[in-house]
């Protein structure tokens, strides 16, 4: 179980897909800390118990937990790929549900909500500035994603873009388009 005395509350964003993105915000009187950033592959059930099992290290009954994830849209630009909208959205719901059925309140955020029209390269860019991920992420990935390059970690940045609009704009979970089980 988590230990950080002085947090107030942990936000958690999940950028669901075959390669997902986790990361994990603590939030305290002063700063935003990055706690856990993750990229997780796999079959939908196996990474949602990764998840599951990831988030259960951030669980404290005396602090306010928020999870985010991704609500993909479907677009023509991205829809058809091999691992496009339609793929993110079967694992997004799967996900949902997963953390749901484990008493968790799930929030789904669509990427509009999140990022907007921000070109990826910029929103990376300005996440990377805001937070430290050196410890996570190796040199040539954090120089792929400042370039607006494929990297590896993309959807573990998307992940830490999520919880950052969490922080910065949370969002009651009656709210979004799901009710909490």
């Amino acid at each position: 179980m988590y230990q950080q005395s002085n947090t107030k509350q942990i936000v958690i964003g999940v950028d669901p897909g075959i390669h997902t993105g986790y990361a994990v915000l603590a939030v305290t009187n002063s700063l935003v800390v990055l706690e856990c950033l993750l990229k997780l592959s796999g079959d939908r059930t196996l990474i949602a118990k990764q998840i599951l099992e990831a988030t259960e290290k951030f669980k404290c009954s005396t602090k306010e937990l928020r999870i985010y994830v991704e609500e993909a849209n479907i677009r023509g630009s991205a829809s058809m790929k091999k691992h496009g909208a339609f793929v993110n959205r079967v694992y997004g719901e799967y996900i949902h549900g997963f953390l749901a059925g484990h008493g968790y309140s799930v929030t789904m955020i669509t990427p509009m909500r999140w990022k907007g029209n921000t070109p990826k390269s910029v929103k990376a860019g300005k996440l990377l500035d805001r937070y430290t991920v050196q410890r996570f992420v190796p040199p040539n990935d954090l120089e792929k994603l400042r370039a607006g390059k494929k990297s590896r970690w993309e959807d573990p940045v998307d992940a830490l873009g999520i919880a950052d609009y969490g922080v910065r704009f949370p969002v009651n979970v009656l709210d979004s388009k799901r009710i909490p089980a």
